[in-house]
């Protein structure tokens, strides 16, 4: 434990809030040695390891165990000395021991010395590094109210086991033209004209049928086909029992009239049959069953028995027929792409159903919504051949109708558009001024730290030259905003060159802070104690990292640096076997099974 705390330290917080002048660093700590450690040796161990023949041929001599822990021999005969306390292997068991607090003070100053030579012996030249997949995703939520799927952008390498190390993310022309793209689309969501759009609002009633028979007119741009496909009719009610192919309920084939946020509602059931219910439901199945194959090999009747008799056995004591409410996963195909959304328990009844609610961006495309039953029952020998038959009870999945309403808007305009065109008398009296303080505004935020009137002025020009050209206000204004969202000062965290001593500015310190535990920009406190020059202090910084690690914006640091760290990040790429491990049969016919 004595070991890990400085390191915990270094870990958990930005280098340079802890890190001292490198020259002090590197300085051996002499006094501390004799205060320290020469008294710790003199009363426990130099009577074997100093001398011509050490014990073991360890000495703990100067000459053998110097202080210089710049040398990787030293560091490791140093590290020795910590294991061998720690493990409590020495001193021997019949020579006296120390206290706890003694070995502590040895572990602690050896630890110390270590970590200060390794912080002093890392590059200091700072590497312009690039926002990865994840801060870019964050630092377009909290600086447009905009969250756009990065899934688009490629994969960030990682090197040493984490995805920000700035010598790894490179940039390619793949990356230039994603992140110009991303621009744009990230402007025309946050930035509206005109009226606030009308609000459709379509129900699809899906009918058993055969497939691409039942269209349905909406408007005179939209008569997509309803299915309810090959499933059961029960008056009002489609009933999907298992997963197939020709099993979904779907609405496809139609394009919403203006792209955004849009509602999917669902009025669905469910129906979960008892235990009782599953055998009787199986035992026709299972009686068909060895009476063909009694047909087929009247000799093996004893073996047909035998087999119907365990097989109902399963049925009747297995627990993965303790079911549990059925499940429906929401598949959106926006143009040739399907997308997951969701995937839920139906927990209403047939008496008293429910509406479920899900929000999902449609672009001004061609798209499909899609229900699939999801409710997975293991595959196992007993069972595998009798799933698909539509009278093996099961929980079965009941829709009544679904319908899309939208486009929504918490405001109109939407709080993405007034917080870019924010409402000041320039607006009316000065439209280029009021341009300018709209592009001088979000340069200072996207930028995270303080712009010069010329880089507003280079970025103005786009504007001006977008007015000559007949756009309207918004669309030129979003040239130079587009500009701003590919810059390299927006695209990667800029700091000024230094040569090791010189120390981070005040705007450096709240975006290596706001980076490290939020993975996105600085908010406005951090901003405002910045332009103040209170993140210089110690102090300041430490109670803004408390401050930091309170917000829910923290999660970051949790799913980004320690998922990355501890291998968190990894789990649920690979789905889970949908099939547990076999019964076991023993030769005289006694089951045995994992899951119990």
């Amino acid at each position: 434990m004595h070991l890990l705390r400085p390191f915990t330290l270094v870990m958990l917080f930005p280098m340079a809030v802890w890190a001292e002048d490198k020259s002090s660093a590197l300085e051996v700590d002499t006094a501390g040695y004799e205060r320290k450690i020469a008294p710790f040796f003199a009363k426990y161990c130099n009577q074997c390891h100093v001398g011509d023949k050490p014990k073991g041929g360890f000495g703990l001599d100067r000459q053998r165990l110097p202080l210089d822990f710049s040398d990787p021999i030293a560091l490791g005969r140093w590290r020795e000395v910590v294991n061998v306390l720690n493990s409590h292997e020495m001193p021997p068991k019949k020579e006296k021991h120390p206290q706890a607090s003694e070995v502590a003070a040895v572990v602690d100053w050896i630890t110390e010395q270590a970590v200060r030579v390794e912080l002093a012996k890392r590059s200091s030249t700072v590497v312009l590094r690039r926002l990865n997949r994840a801060e870019y995703k964050n630092t377009i939520r909290d600086l447009l109210g905009v969250d756009f799927d990065v899934s688009v952008f490629p994969q960030d390498p990682p090197a040493g086991g984490f995805d920000n190390n700035g010598e790894a993310l490179t940039l390619s022309p793949l990356h230039i033209e994603t992140y110009l793209n991303a621009a744009k689309q990230i402007l025309d969501r946050a930035l509206v004209e005109g009226e606030k759009p009308k609000t459709i609002r379509w129900r699809f009633h899906p009918k058993v049928g055969m497939m691409d028979t039942m269209r349905v007119r909406l408007d005179d741009q939209n008569n997509p086909l309803v299915n309810g496909n090959n499933n059961k009719q029960e008056g009002e009610w489609v009933v999907i029992h298992h997963n197939q192919w020709d099993k979904v309920v779907n609405a496809r084939d139609f394009r919403v009239p203006v792209a955004g946020d849009y509602i999917i509602r669902l009025r669905a059931a469910g129906r979960v049959p008892t235990r009782r219910d599953v055998v009787k439901s199986v035992e026709p199945l299972l009686a068909k069953r060895r009476q063909e194959q009694n047909a087929q090999a009247p000799n093996a009747k004893r073996i047909h028995d035998e087999q119907y008799q365990q097989d109902l056995e399963h049925f009747k004591t297995d627990r993965m027929y303790d079911y549990g409410p059925p499940r429906l996963k929401l598949v959106c195909w926006i143009g040739p792409q399907p997308r997951v959304i969701s995937e839920f328990d139906l927990d209403g009844t047939p008496d008293k159903p429910k509406i479920h609610e899900f929000r999902v961006r449609f672009p001004s495309d061609y798209a499909a919504i899609q229900w699939e039953y999801a409710y997975n029952l293991p595959s196992v020998l007993e069972n595998f051949w009798v799933q698909q038959h539509d009278t093996f009870a099961r929980p079965e999945a009941m829709i009544h109708w679904f319908e899309i309403e939208g486009p929504v808007f918490d405001a109109w305009p939407p709080k993405s558009h007034t917080s870019i065109l924010h409402d000041i008398p320039l607006r009316t009296s000065d439209e280029r001024k009021y341009a300018y303080e709209v592009l001088q505004r979000f340069m200072y935020k996207a930028y995270r730290r303080p712009v010069s009137d010329s880089e507003v002025q280079a970025k103005l020009k786009y504007f001006d030259l977008a007015r000559q050209d007949g756009a309207s206000f918004v669309q030129a204004i979003k040239r130079p905003l587009t500009a701003i969202l590919t810059s390299p000062h927006f695209l990667f965290l800029v700091e000024a060159e230094r040569d090791g001593k010189q120390k981070l500015n005040d705007y450096e310190w709240a975006a290596r802070l706001s980076y490290f535990l939020w993975s996105s920009t600085p908010d406005e406190e951090l901003l405002r104690l910045a332009a103040a020059g209170k993140l210089s202090d110690r102090a300041e910084r430490l109670r803004q990292v408390e401050r930091l690690l309170r917000d829910l914006k923290a999660e970051a640091f949790a799913s980004n640096f320690a998922g990355q760290w501890a291998g968190a990040s990894r789990c649920g790429e690979e789905s889970p076997c949908p099939r547990p491990v076999p019964k076991l049969r023993s030769p005289l016919g006694n089951q045995h099974s994992s899951r119990e």
